[in-house]
């Protein structure tokens, strides 16, 4: 890897060492993949990364396009539950509907589509 800015003589370099059997990689290329290395991104949507266990099961089951009723047994909780679930689950990503919820889950790629 070989930033735009090389010399033409720096060039001829590079090839000559690559065409020898060597790899090259630029320093600052390496500096930023260390910086990298070291100091990695978080994770995710820190949003996202709010959520209890429990809460992104019920996400889960709302990507699926499932309702309330649907989803109580499979988390084993009342359907008075889940909607309390759902409504902690809106106000932490700061959406404003389940179908919305929805598409931010899919979107993340961190939950599957129904099949």
């Amino acid at each position: 890897f070989v930033l735009k800015q090389v010399r033409a003589a720096g060039l001829v370099d590079v090839v000559e060492h690559v065409a020898a059997g060597h790899s090259m990689i630029d320093s600052a290329v390496t500096g930023r993949l260390l910086d990298m290395i070291r100091h990695p991104e978080p994770a995710g949507d820190p949003r996202l990364e709010s959520l209890t266990p429990t809460e992104r099961a019920v996400l889960a089951h709302l990507a699926q396009g499932r309702s309330n009723r649907e989803i109580a047994p499979l988390v084993n909780l009342s359907q008075t539950s889940v909607k309390n679930y759902v409504s902690s689950i809106l106000r932490k990503l700061a959406l404003s509907g389940r179908t919305e919820a929805a598409v931010y889950a899919l979107r993340s790629g961190e939950f599957e589509p129904e099949a």
